[in-house]
């Protein structure tokens, strides 16, 4: 079946069968939309909102754990300070059990000459105190460091001893036993709730000597906790904890909540007093509480100490006006709606429309599938590898089925994709009907079942000729220059090319062999005319030795010859005047 009809006549079913539904269930469906409509919305109102507390709810434990980690951090490095530890090697000289123990009371001076510029520079940040006790190992403080030479009152008189903290710091307690274990969580102290850090104090030989504790007050925890200016918190404490948070008694400033709780701090009291009583208490004590009052959305959730026990309890509530306006309305809307949709048309269109787009977009999905592996296997293609191919349809034995008789067609007596491989998609057309110019797709052997297998027909032949491109390339790289490349078409460039390019290097090689022929043969009339030169030369040496004898000779003779000639020309001289001396003679005889 053809895409085309694959998508056509499901699109098509799907509609009248929709059309169908639709007109019967239109009415029903009306009377009921406005009603489930406001209460989905409700529950989903309802739902966000405790899910957005639940997320708080989390959050707040997460910032309680955090700031816990925080005054631990800030713990530990002082613990391993071998100032800290001389310190306390010095209070352990001394009788620890006496609150004025000399030694204590020189550790005590030591610490803070030590912490001197720390608190100093804490201060500079406004926050207050130095945060930083330390403690001795049997449950006495030794030092607060926020405290400027002074560490408790007696008698309405401050004064600088180490007092007994045991009975109200589990803690510190807790810590100074085996084995002596780091500690960290929220533990209630003279002025209330209060997050701390605790590490022991080790000597380098192994010995406990003592602990210290970083403090962080829960004092700001609530406005930091307030993220939302509609969230409103309040932080209340178990009563029975006044005996240790002594400063929390005055009933003024922390009132109490049905005898059973104290509230130790809030946000905006206006808000939260009249939505908190004892039972939403004693609720959240136990665990996480929702409710909704009137325009609020009030969460109610225990508050544990570090060692998970319940110290109190916080409250959170949300103000919820704008989304219990958002539900109303919607229920007015939800009415106008139901009055109006009369007719089912539109509402039966609406219904259709969705349908078909999701009918669309399952067709359209599979058909994309498809196009994505097509493209995955140009892509690779296109960047060399044609070792992949594409679905082509279902391989067939085209000599049986259209009874051809051609052996030498590479298809002949076996079950092959004979379209892709000798056929019209083929670039070499070895099949006697393609070679006629008849069409594989006319063939009743053509099993390609619709066009992206016949896309990955063509595909395959195109991976098919760029594949025995390659490897005539690699032959003729090899230097196997008797590749015959096949041109399949005019347009075919890259053949031509190639074909071009063997021919070129065929006659590059034919003429660098006829050069290398010259130039063997020059090189062999060179050495003759060398070697006749070599004899001409020995030649003429023998020559010119000859010649140079010769000269001699002839230079020999020559001056001979001077000399001879010299004594003939006296002779000749004399010759002369005896012939002048006859001649007057003769005259002077004639005379």
């Amino acid at each position: 079946m053809k895409i085309r009809n694959k998508f056509l006549v499901p699109v098509t079913l799907t509609l009248v069968l929709t059309c169908l539904a639709g007109y019967f269930a239109l009415q029903w469906s009306l009377r009921n939309l406005v009603i489930h409509q406001v209460e989905n919305a409700e529950q989903i109102h309802d739902r966000s909102v405790q899910s957005a507390a639940e997320s708080k709810i989390e959050e707040i434990y997460a910032n309680i754990e955090r700031m816990g980690q925080k005054a631990l951090e800030q713990a530990a490095p002082v613990s391993r300070m071998p100032q800290v530890i001389e310190a306390y090697e010095l209070a352990h000289s001394g009788n620890m059990d006496d609150e004025a123990s000399p030694q204590s009371q020189a550790a005590r001076e030591r610490l803070r000459e030590v912490f001197k510029p720390m608190i100093e520079g804490y201060g500079a940040l406004g926050k207050g105190g130095y945060q930083l006790h330390f403690h001795l190992p049997n449950g006495r403080s030794l030092v607060r460091l926020w405290r400027d030479g002074w560490q408790t009152t007696r008698n309405g008189s401050r004064i600088d001893i180490s007092d007994d903290i045991s009975p109200f710091r589990e803690t510190v307690v807790r810590i100074n036993r085996a084995p002596h274990q780091p500690l960290s969580g929220i533990e209630v102290g003279r002025g209330g709730f209060v997050v701390r850090g605790l590490m022991p104090i080790t000597a380098p030989d192994g010995r406990h000597l003592g602990s210290n504790e970083f403090l962080l007050s829960m004092g700001s925890f609530l406005e930091v906790s307030r993220t939302d200016e509609n969230q409103y918190y309040a932080l209340y404490m178990n009563r029975d904890l006044l005996s240790v948070a002594t400063r929390m008694k005055d009933e003024a400033k922390y009132p109490l909540v049905g005898g059973e709780f104290v509230l130790a701090a809030a946000t905006d009291p206006a808000v939260t007093d009249p939505l908190v009583d004892l039972d939403l208490l004693r609720q959240g004590a136990q665990g996480p509480v929702f409710q909704g009052q009137g325009q609020y959305y009030v969460a109610s959730f225990p508050v544990r100490d570090y060692a998970g026990e319940v110290v109190g309890v916080m409250t959170m509530a949300q103000d919820v006006a704008e989304g219990q306006a958002m539900l109303a309305n919607i229920v007015s809307q939800g009415e106008e709606t139901l009055m109006n949709l009369t007719n089912g048309t539109a509402a039966g269109a609406a219904g259709l429309v969705i349908v078909v787009c999701g009918v669309i977009f399952l067709v359209t999905g599979h058909i994309t599938r498809l196009l994505r592996n097509t493209v995955r296997v140009i892509e690779k293609i296109s960047k060399g590898d044609v070792s992949e191919r594409l679905p082509a349809g279902k391989a067939v034995n085209c000599s049986q089925i259209i009874n051809c008789s051609e052996p030498d067609c590479p298809s002949y007596g076996k079950e092959s994709v004979c379209w892709v491989e000798s056929g019209s998609f083929a670039a070499v057309k070895h099949c006697p009907r393609a070679q006629r110019g008849e069409d594989c797709r006319n063939c009743k052997a053509f099993a390609a079942r619709d066009e992206l297998e016949e896309l990955g027909s063509m595909i395959n032949a195109l991976a098919q000729v760029v594949e025995d491109r390659e490897k005539v390339a690699l032959a003729i790289a090899e230097g196997d220059l008797n590749q015959q490349v096949v041109v399949v078409s005019d347009s075919d460039g890259m053949g031509r090319a190639l074909t071009r390019m063997v021919d070129n290097l065929r006659n590059i090689i034919g003429q660098v062999k006829t050069a290398g022929d010259q130039i063997a043969s020059g090189a062999s009339q060179v050495a003759d005319s060398s070697q006749s030169l070599s004899q001409g030369a020995t030649e003429q040496a023998s020559s010119l030795e000859e010649i140079s004898a010769s000269m001699n000779e002839m230079a020999s003779q020559t001056q001979q010859t001077a000399e001879n000639t010299s004594m003939a020309d006296q002779v000749a001289g004399q010759a002369r005047t005896a012939a002048e001396r006859g001649q007057q003679r003769m005259s002077a005889m004639t005379e």
